[in-house]
């Protein structure tokens, strides 16, 4: 009886040891989980929307023709490209991931801790009488934001900033003002966050026409 139980608390013994070694294994499949992510660059493109209001905010990405988008559907979409990291690491624990794969059972969504701090547009054609060419046009655009905690939402510029954003999934720039002409025109955005590492990005997109 007696060899038994000595038998049987040994088995338990070793069954403990080895589920707290697995949970404690990097390569874990159910863990460490990265808490945040560095914006390391941004993909940039015109983006062809259908913005939905029914309940809340939603937008349907729709197919893009590359002459030209109605004013309504026009957007430029902004999504961070992302590197995450553990804001706490314990030791032995890899702590930076350059893809967005995260084990399975992650209990959280990393978010983003830089902040934006200005956006800046313009375009290589005059958008009205008011406004030559590379002439700041942030003013006649609506920003849509997409998080995973929040959904979409829609702000002024000015509303946007006073809100001290920090990088969500997605960032659309929608007008709010038509412009003056159908030609072709291809814009340049400038953006500037306070983050780890990389803090400024510029990019130029494609040329479109823009129909009302």
């Amino acid at each position: 009886m007696l060899f038994r139980t000595f038998c049987f608390l040994i088995f338990i013994l070793f069954c403990s040891n080895f589920v707290f070694s697995s949970c404690n294994t990097p390569t874990d499949t159910c863990g460490p989980f990265p808490s945040h992510y560095e914006t390391t660059d941004f993909e940039v493109t015109i983006s062809d929307i259908t913005i939905h209001t029914e309940a809340g905010i939603n937008i349907t990405q729709n197919e893009l023709n590359p002459d030209s988008v109605s004013v309504q559907r026009f957007s430029i979409l902004m999504e961070p490209v992302k590197e995450y990291y553990f804001s706490k690491v314990a030791k032995n624990t890899p702590s930076r991931w350059t893809n967005s794969l995260l084990f399975a059972c992650s209990p959280t969504i990393p978010t983003s801790e830089e902040t934006i701090q200005s956006l800046s547009i313009s375009s290589n054609l005059a958008f009205n009488a008011k406004t030559e060419a590379y002439e700041e046009l942030i003013g006649y655009f609506d920003i849509i934001t997409f998080s995973n905690y929040y959904g979409y939402q829609r702000y002024s510029y000015p509303e946007f900033i006073a809100s001290k954003p920090t990088v969500p999934q997605a960032l659309y720039f929608v007008l709010n003002t038509a412009p003056d002409q159908q030609k072709p025109m291809k814009f340049s955005v400038f953006y500037k966050q306070e983050g780890r590492s990389r803090n400024i990005f510029e990019f130029e997109t494609q040329s479109v026409a823009i129909t009302n």
